[in-house]
């Protein structure tokens, strides 16, 4: 089986089809991002998993046809995509990508995930994730810096006994039908001292999504969670931030119990642009219906729950979450807007916020 982007191109008629087409999620559809840098659709088809965890998939690309697309509320679009289907079809992806046209190794500025629920169309509903206006095309590196050396000491160093870091960036969002993190570009390596260079970067994300790394290296660890480059760096450069730990410490600073039971947990750092923690900061906007708000403590090597009802002297906090969920940080004046989140696996991850 063959799956066509709509308007459909005849194919043979011995080999079915499956129609493919993407619409404005109605509830993103009075959005004003521009997505007029758009020239691309990208669409991947994902199989099920095999027990060994392996999942087939098919991908193709292809321009957009004039005029384009200024906001979301311009779809659906038209592009020739055609793709073979997976044994065990689950689900689907489908972005508008940046750049050139037919190249889709941008960033995803609109995208869609959608389950296949059988039946031979799929309406894919997609929400903006990125505003064009915020396109840098002569980016800051990417600095990954060692989370708990940040908490503890108060100092930015390269990740702790770690070999061969490298990793992806994209937008990590809720699409409705599912969450999952949109890649954008190659994977990158880091150097010895923590910095990547990239090729393009957004300043921000639309709504409830965020700029996001995925990261590993050759001993196992592995982290996906939100940067934020609108803000400046607390290390004395330029670089985006991106905070990363050891599996252990998350997991030793985290309740078990609430992480099992919102799929995630973020542990951040409240800090100045001098890297010092902001204690008595508060946390609001948290959702009660997919999120838990629980302020910390050092103890020891670890974080545990402090009980309090602002930030302390570590400057810490965790929200239970598996998707990306927006919080409003606040000390006196100083106040920033952030979306948290991960990909949902059971796995914390940190992040940091600079008041």
């Amino acid at each position: 089986m063959r799956a066509r982007w709509l308007p459909l191109i005849a194919l043979a008629a011995c080999e079915p089809t499956l129609e493919l087409s993407m619409i404005a999620d109605p509830l993103t559809a009075d959005s004003t991002a521009d997505l007029s840098c758009v020239r691309s659709v990208t669409v991947w088809a994902y199989g099920a998993p095999d027990l060994a965890g392996n999942a087939d998939f098919a991908t193709d690309c292809a321009g957009i046809a004039a005029p384009g697309v200024r906001t979301i509320a311009d779809l659906p679009v038209s592009a020739g995509v055609s793709l073979a289907i997976p044994d065990r079809l689950a689900s689907f992806y489908a972005g508008g990508i940046d750049g050139a046209a037919g190249d889709c190794s941008g960033w995803p500025v609109f995208g869609a995930m959608a389950f296949y629920q059988g039946g031979d169309h799929v309406q894919l509903k997609a929400r903006p994730l990125l505003d064009c206006g915020d396109r840098v095309t002569a980016p800051p590196p990417v600095k990954m810096i060692d989370f708990m050396t940040l908490v503890r000491d108060h100092t930015c160093a390269p990740p702790s006994d770690a070999t061969a870091l490298r990793g992806w960036m994209g937008v990590l969002a809720d699409f409705g039908d599912a969450l999952g993190m949109a890649y954008a570009g190659a994977e990158f390596p880091f150097t010895a001292a923590g910095t990547a260079a990239i090729p393009t970067l957004y300043r921000r994300t639309v709504g409830t999504a965020c700029i996001a790394v995925e990261a590993y290296d050759d001993t196992g660890r592995y982290q996906a969670s939100c940067v934020y480059p609108d803000q400046p760096s607390p290390c004395g450069g330029g670089e985006v931030i991106y905070p990363f730990a050891s599996a252990a410490v998350l997991d030793d600073s985290t309740d078990p119990t609430m992480l099992d039971n919102r799929g995630g947990a973020v542990v951040v750092l409240v800090v100045d642009a001098q890297r010092t923690p902001v204690a008595n900061a508060t946390v609001t906007g948290v959702d009660a219906a997919r999120a838990d708000l629980v302020y910390t403590r050092m103890s020891g090597a670890n974080l545990t729950a402090s009980g309090a009802t602002t930030t302390d002297a570590s400057g810490t906090f965790i929200v239970y979450t598996a998707g990306p969920t927006a919080v409003t940080v606040t000390a006196g004046t100083r106040s920033r807007t952030v979306v948290v989140g991960t990909l949902g696996d059971f796995r914390p991850v940190p992040a940091v916020v600079v008041l």
